[in-house]
């Protein structure tokens, strides 16, 4: 431990002495920090794989779709987590006030606290007035609008493969037609890994996935059909779609219905929804019906309800599309200069089945038996001192007559940087199915908590310091007695030694009752030596069970030229208990959603390569080996990406 320490401090002392050019943030960067991020949020117990996927999707999308500057609005930028709500007022701001004047993506630099650090990282998910024609990658178009294909193919040798019903192979293919701000077409489908095509009476790919919407038409804003994503104010009810963390605003509210464009076959509805707006009111309306994955025994009662889409052994295809949900919802919302209101109402029901035990509740008697459910909140979010103040919140409740009660306020507070304080209240009888807030339990349930974080400017000497503390308590003993509470405390500082390095520290811990505590550091460089050659290195190190563990990785992306370039990275590992795992980002293929956790000891290689053939074809292909030392046999992966634009 001692000696990996050392040699990653000399090689980092060794790296920053170097000087190099300077080059423009791409969309390889962002997804890098993007993946590490959630790898982040993974470690801590904050989300799950799904909805890591999930957020890769949404990246995707706003990739394909930046917004545009000059017509987006408030809970568009939302989207982004880089963004607080003091950077999105002071846009909106700055651009009422040019009185229509278009604004360029070069005029960011002039809006007050949109600072150098992030910037470069948003470029990709926006556009200005002179990228409306320019942006990258630029889709083939077809009557004002554009589109592309993929077929994505990948092939593994992995230990514990050969217990499913097919061959480790995977297969997704996907289309889609965009014109902006006029209409959105996706098709897709996809066979997981081990996924066999013909089992059974089942034939063909395991899932297909489409969705078909209309903007600025028959007098709405959106219409949509297919496979859709609601969210709801700060969540309590209603929140498809995960959302980046962003420990300075982790404030989650937002109304938003949108589209599919991914393949992930949890966390969305199907059927149809409409949103309309005229002035300050809107109206939101949605139907949807279609089946999950779980058991009904022979009394008509659901078990193992699950929406992770994976079907590899035959219990699996047992489990496959037997439980109808159907859902149907409504929001009212106002929205005035600094103060926007919403009301909301969602019903759900199981047909004439009833849900056990409700799933990713404390086990409360009355969440038993659930065949109708509903759900009402009534969300706000007002701001003051030119969006320096930001208070928002949500308070719902449900069908059985349990309330909850979210509230966060964020302080801008100038060449200081952004505070923000954060409380919740959810009753042991409340539940919803599809909410997702900022709790510690991915569904909102039997929980008190308080959460605090400060964000900086710059301090001294280049360096900015983010804080995040968190604690919650369970209401009452969970179901089998036990007793949950815990604390969770993120340091990160980070330097900015030039344009060219950055060197970042991170310290997180982590407390839950009846479970061993988890102490986690990390030190990252990033450099860059010249306009073709960019490297990262990182040590990362865990402690629990009072047993240390550690990675040393090292990752490279050489640029060619302008239409190939190849990255790789090398990772060693030493991790002796699951508790102290550590999640790793490796450079993967576009539309590539896996984690990737290290445990025990052994070392990866991992390379790809991207091929730009001409303006329209795309070629990427990425091989992985992985070698640990209880197996006798190493994983090996590979993936080939084709895409037509």
């Amino acid at each position: 431990m001692r000696r990996a320490l050392s040699f990653f401090l000399t090689y980092c002392l060794c790296v920053v002495s170097l000087v190099g050019q300077k080059q423009n943030a791409n969309r390889e960067t962002l997804r890098q920090f993007w993946e590490e991020r959630l790898n982040t949020l993974a470690e801590e117990g904050q989300i799950d794989e799904a909805k890591q996927r999930l957020s890769l999707e949404i990246l995707e999308r706003l990739l394909d779709e930046p917004l545009d500057i000059n017509t987006a609005r408030a809970e568009d930028f939302r989207q982004i987590p880089f963004l607080n709500d003091f950077q999105i007022y002071q846009l909106i701001h700055y651009r009422t006030n040019k009185r229509g004047e278009k604004l360029l993506l070069s005029d960011l630099k002039a809006i007050k606290s949109w600072d150098k650090v992030n910037l470069p990282l948003l470029l990709p998910l926006l556009r200005g007035a002179d990228e409306v024609d320019l942006m990258p990658n630029q889709a083939k178009r077809l009557t004002g609008g554009k589109s592309k294909a993929s077929l994505l193919y990948g092939r593994r040798h992995k230990a514990g493969d050969e217990q499913y019903l097919a061959s480790p192979s995977a297969l997704a293919l996907r289309y889609q037609y965009l014109k902006p701000n006029k209409l959105k077409l996706f098709l897709g489908a996809e066979q997981d890994y081990c996924e066999p095509w013909r089992f059974g009476k089942h034939r063909g790919f395991d899932s297909y996935a489409y969705s078909f919407s209309l903007d600025n038409t028959l007098n709405l804003e959106r219409i949509v059909v297919g496979d859709f994503r609601v969210a709801w104010g700060r969540g309590l009810c209603l929140r498809q779609g995960f959302r980046l963390l962003n420990y300075e605003n982790f404030s989650t509210y937002g109304n938003k219905l949108s589209s599919v464009s991914g393949l992930s076959e949890g966390n969305k509805f199907r059927g149809l929804g409409a949103k309309w707006q005229k002035g300050k009111l809107s109206l939101m309306a949605f139907a949807s019906s279609r089946k999950l994955d779980g058991r009904i025994d022979d009394e008509g009662f659901i078990y193992g309800l699950s929406e992770t889409g994976l079907h590899r052994t035959e219990r699996d295809f047992e489990r496959k599309e037997q439980v109808p949900m159907r859902a149907w919802g409504g929001q009212l919302a106002l929205s005035l200069k600094q103060l926007e209101l919403s009301l909301h109402h969602l019903y759900y029901d199981f047909s004439n089945y009833h849900l056990a035990h409700a799933t990713g509740a404390s086990g409360e008697e009355a969440l038993n038996s659930i065949q109708k459910h509903y759900n009402t909140g009534l969300s706000y979010h007002w701001h003051a001192r030119k969006g320096g103040i930001v208070v928002s919140g949500e308070l719902a409740r449900n069908s059985l007559g349990a309330f909850a009660y979210v509230h966060n306020t964020n302080f801008h507070l100038n060449n200081v940087g952004n505070f923000a304080l954060g409380f919740r209240a959810v009753s042991p009888r409340y539940w919803a199915y599809y909410a997702q807030t900022n709790t510690h339990f991915l569904r909102p349930n039997n929980e008190r908590g308080l959460s605090l974080s400060f964000s900086s400017r710059e301090l001294i000497n280049k360096c900015y310091l983010t804080t995040y503390f968190d604690f919650y308590k369970g209401v009452k003993p969970f179901a089998n007695g036990e007793e949950k509470s815990g604390r969770t405390l993120v340091l990160k500082l980070m330097h900015r030694y030039n344009k060219q390095v950055s060197l970042e520290g991170r310290c997180s811990w982590k407390e839950d009752k009846g479970e061993p505590a988890r102490l986690r550091l990390g030190l990252r460089l990033r450099h860059q030596l010249n306009e073709h050659l960019t490297m990262n290195s990182s040590l990362q190190t865990s402690r629990a069970k009072s047993e240390w563990g550690y990675s040393l990785a090292h990752k490279f992306r050489y640029k060619f030229a302008e239409n190939f370039d190849l990255q790789g990275s090398i990772l060693y590992h030493n991790i002796p208990n699951w508790t102290g795992r550590i999640y790793y980002y490796e450079p993967q293929l576009r539309y590539q959603y896996q984690s990737l956790f290290l445990y025990r000891k052994g070392f990866r290689l991992a390379a790809k390569i991207q091929y730009h053939l001409g303006k329209r074809w795309f070629l990427g292909a990425k091989f992985a080996y992985h070698q640990l030392n209880h197996l006798k046999q190493a994983n090996k992966e590979f993936a080939l990406l084709l895409s037509f634009r």
